[in-house]
């Protein structure tokens, strides 16, 4: 049972977003170690630009770790739609079962 669907979200964002960040934070920190593995956050770079990447997580979709990080990121991208005033992202399949990519949202 199951399929390869490796999906990837990558949130690219200014330390002025303070409310965003706060509670990416805060949603990050408050995952199991299992899932904070999947997270990476990149700061203090050039600019004031914070960037995020959540990357898949192995599983093959319908597996109980797939369906876990699949709401955990269904979560990570509310909480940019909801909370960043300009958020930039992505959210994308590459490889896998299916061959190339597929770009289920981006917003600028």
């Amino acid at each position: 049972m199951g399929y390869l669907k490796p999906e990837y979200v990558i949130l690219e964002t200014s330390q002025y977003e303070k409310k965003g960040i706060n509670e990416i934070d805060k949603f990050i920190e408050e995952q199991e170690e299992e899932i904070k593995r999947y997270f990476k956050k990149f700061d203090k770079l050039t600019n004031a630009t914070i960037i995020y990447f959540m990357c898949w997580d192995g599983s093959k979709e319908g597996w109980d770790e797939s369906n876990k990080c699949n709401e955990v990121r269904e979560k990570f991208i509310d909480i940019i739609r909801e909370k960043f005033e300009y958020p930039t992202f992505i959210h994308l399949r590459l490889g896998g079962d299916e061959k190339g990519y597929s770009i289920y949202g981006i917003e600028a």
